[in-house]
């Protein structure tokens, strides 16, 4: 009985640093796109987006899961009155001294939550 205490335990503290580790890795490996927060450094893309969804298992994450690895929305919005939120940021923009012009073509990630889940995402540019 000792013996399953014991391992229970092990497992228990060895799942711990594991969930730790990740969120750190997490946190450093984004920063490129956090620090692109208007996507002037061009850093941000779909290509990388998808990459991040992929890595960190996204589909389907919560919003709080997602914010930790894409970090704070450029706009968010709601929609339907309903549990439905749009985050949104920019990528592939056009800044001069870092900051974006009005006028210019702008490109949007665009990641959908239902009840915080994410359900889809799309990337446009115009």
């Amino acid at each position: 009985m000792k013996i399953i205490i014991v391992l229970f335990i092990l497992f228990l503290f060895t799942g711990c640093y594991k969930d730790n580790k990740r969120i750190t890795a997490t946190l450093e490996i984004n920063n490129e796109w956090i620090k692109d927060s208007l996507g002037c450094l061009k850093k941000r893309n779909n290509n990388y987006a998808e990459n991040l969804i992929q890595k960190y298992n996204l589909k389907n994450s919560t919003l709080s899961d997602f914010k930790k690895v894409f970090g704070t929305p450029n706009t968010t919005e709601k929609e339907n009155l309903s549990t439905d939120e749009i985050l949104i940021y920019f990528f592939d923009s056009f800044c001069e001294n870092n900051i974006l012009q009005n006028n210019s073509d702008k490109c949007y990630a665009r990641f959908y939550f239902r009840n915080n889940i994410l359900i889809d995402r799309d990337y446009i540019c115009e």
